[in-house]
Order: C-alpha cells, then structure tokens, then sequence
C-alpha cells in the first residue's frame, strides 16, 4: 500500500506560521514539526474536536478482490491504493466519507460512521470487468482480443417469447436474427456475419460448455439464462474447430450463489394481434377482375362466365373475409418460478417456466414446459462438484394439412385467396359451391383430422472440479454430458364433405341458402406416425493453468474431448380406418401398410490447446488450436488442425497515456484463425446402396443399387479468418464504442461438379471439396450511460450496434460454355434471377414504338403488357429484338439482408424503469411467389388487393399490368415489377416497469414486488415493403404478431 499526498511541503524557517482562514467553521494552522508542515485542523473553542481513526476494509468487484482502487478522504488530500488483495487502511475523521474511484467502476461514496472496518463491493460500469465465457473459460471484458458480442439475460428476461432466438434480435452485432413468420412456438433464424458455403450456415451452440444444437437453445427459457455470448471471429472460435466457421453461440445458465434463500415468480398475460396481413381482393373487384380477362380476350359477352349488372351490385354489399370469419384473437401465458441462494458449501437454482400460446385460428397452439436444477458443491477446499439437470416438453397442435411447414404458408394462402363472393358457412354448414378445399374443416380436427408433435428433451451434466494444492494456479476438471431428445409425430388424416348450396343471379354466381347436395373432399384417410430419438454424450477432460509473475501473467488451457450421437427413427402408416373416431392403428386396414425406419451413429475426439499471455495487461498475446477427429470423413482424412493466433495492445495501460484524461480505455487488437464446417452430409466416403425390387421368373425379388459414389477425399470446408478491432471507454467511462473489421476465405466447400462434366457419365457423382468463398464486413457498437446523482438519482443508457458483411463466390462449378451474365463467379450469393422491367404498353403509341418483328416472350406485344428491357440474344450480347429467356440477369443484390442494426435505450427513476428496443435490417429483396404474381379469373380462387388497379381501357394509369390470357390464371415472370424490398425498423421491445415501495409490501411478507407492462413489434417504423411484413419469409406465411403483455415479478 502507498500512501499518496497532494505536494510536498518545505521545512520552514519561522518558529510559527499562522494561517487564519475558516474552513468548516474550524481554523486551519500549519505548525512545524520534525518532518516538514504538518496539516491539522484546530477546531474553535465552542465546537468538540473530531478524532481521526483508523479503517481497513476490502474493495471487490462481483468477479473477487479490486487492486489499484483509489480511496480517498473527501476534503482532504489523503489517499490510498488497494493492495494486490483488495485491501486497504487509512486515516480518516470518525465521521469523515470515503471515496472509492475505479475506471471503468461506479464511483462509490461511503460515511465512516466510526466504522473501523468497512468493506465493499464496486459495480462496473464500462464493463471492462465483466465476466463473459468465451469457450472454455471465462474472461474479464479488458482482456478478451477476440471479437465477442455479449447480452446478459436480465435484459431479456421479460421478453414474452415462444423461443430463446426470439428475444435476441437487435441484441448482438454482428448477428442478423429474423423470425420467419407468427406461428406459436415459431422461432428465429440466426446468421453470424456473412455466409460462408452453400451447405449448412448454422451457428454452434454451445450450453454450459456442452455442444448441443439449435433445438435445445430455443428449448432455453429466458428466465434460466444468465448471459449469452457469440464468438465472431478466427481467434475466439479456433477453440470449437471443425465446427466453428459459422460462428459460436455460448449459453451460461443461472447458478446459485451464496445467501438465504431467495424464491422468484415471474407471471404475464398477453394478447396478440397481427402486424400486417396482406390485403385481397373484395368480391365485387373480384368479379371484377374476371370481367376485365374475359373482355381482354374477347370473350363474347352473352358467355355464362360473365358477372351481370345484378351480380355486380350484390357483391359491393356482401363480401367475405375468410380470414376474418376464422380469426380467433390470440393469447399468451408464461409462468416461471424459481428458488436460488446456499451456504458456503452447497449452492443451487432450482427453477421452472410454462408457456403456452394460442393461434390465430383453432386447432393451432403451442406449449412448452422446462425445468432445471443446478447444484454445485464444495466438497473440500479444493474439490468441487457440480450436478446440473434440465428437461422441457415442447407441444405443438395443428391440422393435417402444411405438415412440415410450420410457417403454414399453403394453409394460410387458402385462407387468403378463398373468394370473398362465397361465404364460408352458410347455415352453420361448410360451403362447397367454388370451394376446392376447405380451411375452416381443416382446422377443425373432428372432421379433417389433426397434426400433433412432442417433443421431450432429457439433459444432465455433473463435473468434477479440483484445485491442485501444490502447483499455484492449476485446476482440474472433468465433466460427463447426457443428452436425450425424443420427438413423437402423429397425423391422423379424414376426408370430409361441404355442401352445395343453390346459386341465384342472372348467371348464377351468388351463393344461397338452400342446400342441394355434397360435395366431398376425396382426401386420404390414414394415420401416420413417427418416432425419433436422439441419444448423445460429451466426456471432457481439462487442465487450467492461470497465475501472474509479477507483472507477467499466463492463462493456459488443454482440454481433451470426446463425443457421441445416435439418432434413430421409425414410422407407420395405415389407411381406411373403421371409423374416424378411433385414431388408433388397430381401426385401419393392413392393405397398403407402410413402415420405415434409419440409424445413424457419428463420433468426434478432440485435442484443445490455449496459451493466453499478457504484461502488465498492456500487452496481450493469445495462441489456441484444436486437433479433431471425425468418423464422418475417412480414416486417411479423419483428422483436421485448427490453429488461431491473436494480439491485443491496451494503449490506455501506458504511462504515455496517462495525460489523456477523456479516454478511461483503449485497446486495439487483431487476430487470425482457421476454423472448419463439418455439417455437410455424413460418410459420404462410404459407398451407398438402395434395394430395389425386381424379378426372376416371374418371381419378385430384390436387389442393391449403387447410389452416390464414394469420395474419400472428403474432408472439412475450411475457413481462413482475419479481423482487427478497437475497444474504448471514454467521459469517465460513460461511453464505450467498439469496432471491429473482418475478412473471411471459405475454401474445400463441398460441392458437386454435375455442370462442368458430360452428361454421359453414367453414375451419381459425389461432393468434393472445391469450392471457394470470400466474405468481409464490419461491425460496431456504441453506448452511454449516465446518472444526475443523489438520491433520487435518475439512471439512463443508449445503446446501438450495426453490422454489414458481404460475401463474393470465388470458385463454382459452372458449365464451361456459360455466358457471363449466367456466371455467379465474383458475385455475392443469394442473388435474385429475372427479367428487368421497363414499364406497362398502356398506350398504341407505346405498341408503335417498339421494332418491327418484337415479342415478349413469344407473345406479340398487346396493350397492358409488362415489358422488359431487350438486353441480348440467344448468341450474341446485343439486344435481338425481342424478349427471350437470354434477356434475363440478375436483377437484385441479396435474398439475405448484409446489413443488421438495432438500438435500445431506457431509464430508472426511483421505482420507474423503461426499456426500448429498435432492430431492423436492410438490403435484402424479395421476389413475389407465385401466389402473388398470379391474376385469377376464376372463382374458384382470388388474388391479392393490389390487382384491383390493374391496366384497362378504363384506367390506362393503373399501376399493375392489365395483360391476361385465355386460362383461368395469368401468371407473371420473375421480374423486377415484382421485387419487394425487406429493409425494415421497428419497434421491437417496450417494457414499461415499476418496483412497489418497500413500506407497501412489507407486510405480504415479500422482498420485491415489480409489475410491468411489454410490448413486442409494437410499431413499423420504416418498410420497403407495403405489402407483408417484411421480416416474414414470404406473403405467404402465417402473419408476424404484435403483443401486449402485462406481468408481474415477486420476490421472497
């Protein structure tokens, strides 16, 4: 410890120097003494002289004992340093205050009180000693040097969400989270930075140190998560191998710390309602529109088809929304309870959550049910054990129908282009006359049949940690994983009728309400059912070693790991039950019985090294690899090397720096490392064969077909990664902003060479690894956070991030007489395919215009055409005079949005908190399904709102094309006209809370009580898209959900 003072006084010559000042009602003299000028305050006679006594204490962060804290003695020039232990001793004024400064730490003033003894605990501000799992053990923020994104769960643990992947969006640079569609139960996709390959771009997740997969991750409850973090770049991921290219997602759960028992409850009640459904056609524009194709291809007018005068006026009064009349507002609940805390020896976290989720229509919900307990043990001072168990049950209720897409686009598109010029029920009966199929019978159960899917989900890990007590800083720890997953599926399908009612009108298109016969719906009666388990365990084995050596310090790991999974399936069907009342295959016929079935075993071993060095935290030097072994390759290509090296230089440490008061840290940092795909189809080095019957006089028999042929070679897609960032605090640690820059070679992705091959062959050829892909990008992040101070202090934050990353195809298999405009060499992927638009013919100026001998796609050009630009001709790069296949390109960038961004900010006063959340992407388009480009001239089936302002005669501005051919439908090319732009920001996340005062609920016996309201897309606040939400995969899809949630928090 150092004892620091303001100057140093000069000895005086005088006998007495005499001082007259006031500071605090008390003189203040300076006497000689034998060292120099020694400061007292001498109080007046009237007022009691304060004794000065001595204090000593501990200074420590959440993560252990603070060296280096400044304590000082406010009004006095006194001041002291903690020692490497954290602890401290000062002189101070019995009723003196103490001061405790630390960058990047709240400062925290303490009255003495005549306290001798006075310990504390100091919150980070800046977050430089924030504790965060970067794969095999856990660092402070300062000296990470890799590139990590990291949120604690506190900030989402309100969240009204089905899955964990939900709650993340606009939460992580670098990681583009979009949900697919509102289904219950439904969850997000997750893409780290740019897309390597053209096989598998899904993260590793990684729970509580374990390799698990996505399913478990959305499984996670948020109110068991802890923290969250992903590792972007070669540095951070090396550490995960063959497995790492698409980045690293790390899951820390709760775990109980020591205290009495503390019981939480956590419960809301939401309602939700869609962001945006896309609009249709109303029955009398949908009569319309079938007027407009019949005279534009000049149908006699006398032809039954038409919709008459009378017709036309009954359907401006009546129309009929399917959507609305099958609409059900739907709710969500989710309960969670939980009990932590411990004594020295023994810690733990017991907790549990449910929730469940209604649709928009019946039979469509989703539940889910988790439970957890993590125990941990000290057995002696140097050996600990851990226990952790969890387990969920996820249901899912849907009809037999769209199975496997649980967006339920098919389902959803009937409900939309069902015509609105037929009630959907009259009399209570399921109308048939112009109803193929229908909705509202499918999504009843007892009379279409129904879809159900569980899924179970089994997990223990228990680990073994021990100190080694005669090597200073050495630890070691082993861990046994056990993970079960069983998925049962059971689709029991029935035909149905609807009835036919009797039609009035001129040309009898209006529905009545007279019933005159059935009509069935000939769908196949069957039960169907399938079971899949999955079975799989982790063993590692680990070495830590981290100490320091004076001002050098070295953490050091080696890890040995080996894992394995079984996965099996099995399946039957029956058909033609007795009845339909019994689901059970014992009422169904043996005739035509169907039953399957697939193993599957793979295995990995791994060798993991790490050596992390540092001096004086200035300098910082960090080199990992891992060595893995996978059965899925040959035994000659089984094994593959993944080094990473990285440094880091903490600038703000150097006493150079010290005169730059504004900046509290700054540290620039730079790493490269070889990471690995494995997910790309299993023992694909084994020949494969299919039995295929046949016969042998007249005999059946069967024999094997060869399938694929083998590929040894095959081994990982490789991925070579570069980046270089900067991490800064700066304004007392109020501001933090973080850069980071990336430069990614994906080489050896697997692929087929089909195009660059004869056709002549004569055999299934296999993968290889060839193919090449570049990908670059940045990332950054900003926040503020401050406090007016004093009691009432009011507490707010900022924080922003965005991310943009490209990628370009560098090697591709193509056919070698390929014209350029075909190539996808040098461009990104996910590029958009289709004719470039350049305008409606709606004028005969407009025909007149155009060269003599010119077709559109081999139609001569009419009036409400859609035409597109003449770029070249089947042989020749100059335009030929008409539109062909050849005047195709590529008409859009991205599929995938290359940008992500979002921003949150909030405050606290007193019990009043508020938290805001902002998250969009931008750059990707879409191309309209069929669906959307479709025109339908027929009753049977309606299209979209925006086909009303259609080109005729009548309205020659109209803004979509008036073109029609002789069929029922008209469908449009994929063009430019039908490109939707996905760039959004929206509102995503609004809680509103207050913390009841204590003086209310201390008599219900409660610690805590917070009652809150959430909100969820509360609010578009840009789209390029204004005909679907934008974040859905397509108009299709089942529609994006805003919620409005209120809930409440109880403590005990």
């Amino acid at each position: 410890m150092k004892k620091i003072t303001a100057a140093t006084a000069r000895p005086l010559k005088l006998s007495m120097l005499v001082i007259s000042g006031v500071l605090a009602g008390q003189t203040l003299f300076a006497a000689p003494s034998d060292h120099g000028v020694g400061h007292h305050f001498s109080p007046p006679y009237h007022i009691r002289k304060v004794a000065d006594i001595v204090v000593k204490g501990t200074v420590s962060s959440a993560n252990g004992p603070l060296a280096g804290v400044t304590v000082t003695v406010e009004g006095a020039a006194t001041a002291v340093t903690t020692t490497d232990s954290g602890s401290y001793t000062i002189t101070v004024p019995e009723n003196g205050l103490l001061v405790f400064s630390y960058s990047g730490y709240a400062e925290q003033r303490i009255a003495v009180n005549k306290r001798s003894v006075i310990n504390i605990t100091m919150t980070a501000t800046g977050k430089l000693e924030e504790v965060i799992v970067t794969g095999y053990r856990s660092q402070t923020r300062g000296a990470v040097i890799g590139s990590v994104s990291s949120v604690s769960g506190s900030e989402f643990a309100n969240t009204p969400v089905d899955n964990l992947s939900n709650a993340l969006a606009g939460r992580l640079s670098g990681a583009t989270i979009t949900q697919a569609a509102g289904t219950p139960g439904m969850e997000s996709n997750i893409r780290i930075r740019a897309v390597g390959t053209i096989n598998n771009a899904t993260p590793l997740f990684v729970i509580d140190g374990v390799v698990s997969d996505k399913f478990a991750f959305d499984g996670l409850s948020p109110y068991e998560v802890e923290n969250i973090t992903i590792l972007k770049d070669g540095a951070s991921a090396a550490i995960y191998g063959s497995r790492a290219a698409n980045g690293v997602i790390l899951v820390t759960t709760k775990r109980g710390k020591e205290g009495t028992p503390k019981l939480s409850y956590n419960g809301l009640f939401g309602l939700q309602s869609p962001t945006k459904i896309p609009e249709r056609l109303n029955a009398f524009e949908h009569a319309s529109i079938i007027n407009q194709q019949l005279q534009y291809t000049l149908v006699p007018a006398t032809d039954a088809r038409y919709y008459t005068q009378d017709e036309l006026d009954y359907f401006k009064t009546h129309s009929w929304n399917w959507v609305d009349e099958m609409w059900k507002d739907p709710v969500t609940t989710q309960h969670s309870l939980d009990v932590s805390g411990g004594a020295k020896n023994v810690k733990y976290f017991l907790g549990g959550s449910y929730n469940k989720a209604t649709g928009t229509f019946n039979n469509i919900d989703f539940q889910k049910l988790s439970v957890r307990g993590n125990v941990d043990v000290t057995v002696t001072k140097n050996l600990k054990i851990s226990l952790d168990l969890n387990t969920e049950t996820r249901n899912t209720n849907g009809p037999s129908w769209d199975v496997g897409n649980w967006r339920m686009e098919d389902l959803y598109k009937a409900l939309m282009v069902r015509p609105a010029m037929v009630p959907p029920y009259v009399n209570g009966l399921p109308v048939g006359n112009w109803v193929e199929w229908h909705p509202g019978v499918v999504l009843t159960p007892s009379e279409s049949g129904y879809n159900k899917r569980k899924w179970t989900g089994v997990n223990m890990i228990a680990t073994v940690n021990y100190t080694v007590p005669f090597i200073k800083g050495l630890t070691a720890r082993a861990s046994i994983n056990k993970y079960n997953r069983d998925i049962y599926n059971k689709q029991f399908n029935l035909p149905y009728n609807m009835t036919l009612f009797n039609t009035t009108g001129t040309n009898n298109h209006i529905v009545g309400d007279q019933a005159v016969g059935i009509r069935p719906r000939a769908a196949v009666e069957f039960l169907l059912s399938r079971n899949d388990k999955v079975n799989r365990y982790q063993f590692n084995a680990q070495l830590n070693y981290k100490r320091n050596f004076g001002k050098h310090g070295l953490d050091a790991l080696l890890v040995y790991e080996q894992a394995e999974e079984n996965t099996t399936w099995f399946s039957g069907q029956r058909n033609d039950f007795i009845s339909s009342a019994i689901d059970q295959y014992a009422a169904g016929s043996t005739i035509g019985s169907i039953a399957n079935g697939e193993q599957m075993n793979t295995a990995r071993i791994s060798y993991v090294g790490l050596a992390s060095y540092n001096y004086d935290q200035k300098y910082l030097l960090e080199a990992s690899f891992r060595y893995d072994g996978s059965v899925i390759f040959a035994p000659e290509n089984r094994w593959g090397f993944f080094p990473s090296l990285s440094a880091g230089w903490r600038i703000s440490n150097e006493n150079f720096f010290s005169r730059v008061n504004f900046i509290n840290d700054l540290k620039l940092r730079g790493s490269v490392g070889l990471l690995g795909n494995d997910q790309v189809g299993n023992f694909q080095w084994l020949q494969s064969y299919s039995i295929q019957p046949g016969a042998i006089f007249n005999d059946q028999s069967y024999g094997l077909k060869p399938g694929v042929l083998a590929n040894r070679a095959l081994t990982w897609e490789k991925s070579l990664n570069y980046n270089v960032g900067v991490d800064s605090r700066f304004l007392n640690s109020k501001v933090g902003f973080k850069l980071d820059l990336f430069y990614r070679h994906t080489y050896d992705i697997l692929g087929k060479r089909e195009l660059s091959l004869p056709s002549t062959l004569g055999a299934d050829l296999p993968d290889e690894n060839y193919q090449e892909i570049d990908s670059k990008g940045f990332e950054v992040e900003m926040d503020y956070s401050s406090s007016t101070g004093g009691k009432d202090a009011f507490n707010y934050y900022i924080r922003g991030n965005f991310g943009l990353a490209t990628n370009k195809v560098m090697v591709l298999d193509e056919a070698q007489n390929i014209r350029a405009y075909q190539s996808q060499k040098g461009y990104n992927t996910g590029r958009i395919f289709g004719y470039r638009a350049v305008g409606i013919l709606r004028t005969q100026k407009d025909l007149d215009a155009l060269p003599a001998g010119y077709t559109i796609l081999g139609v001569k050009p009419q009036l409400g055409m859609l035409n597109y630009a003449d770029l070249r001709g089947p042989t020749s790069d100059e335009p030929d005079g008409k539109i062909t296949a050849d005047d195709r390109e590529y008409i859009a960038r991205y599929s995938s949005p290359p940008m992500n961004f979002g921003f949150s900010l909030g405050g606290s006063w007193k019990g009043l908190s508020v938290d805001i959340l902002f998250q969009g992407v931008a750059g990707a388009k879409a191309m309209l399904p069929t669906a959307g480009r479709d025109v339908q001239a027929r009753a049977e089936e309606s299209s979209f709102k925006y086909w009303a302002d259609s080109w005729t005669p009548d309205n020659p501005n109209g803004k979509y094309p008036g073109y029609r051919v002789t069929a029922y439908r008209t469908r449009f090319d994929e063009s430019s006209f039908f490109l939707v732009d996905n760039s959004f920001l929206r509102l995503k996340n609004v809680t509103v809370s207050y913390n009841l005062p204590q003086n209310f609920i201390k008599p219900t016996g409660m610690k805590s009580a917070r009652v809150y309201f959430t909100g969820s897309n509360l609010l578009m606040i840009y789209s390029g898209n204004n005909i679907y939400d934008p974040e859905m995969n397509n108009i299709l899809s089942y529609p994006m959900m805003a919620g409005y949630s209120l809930g409440v928090n109880i403590g005990l």
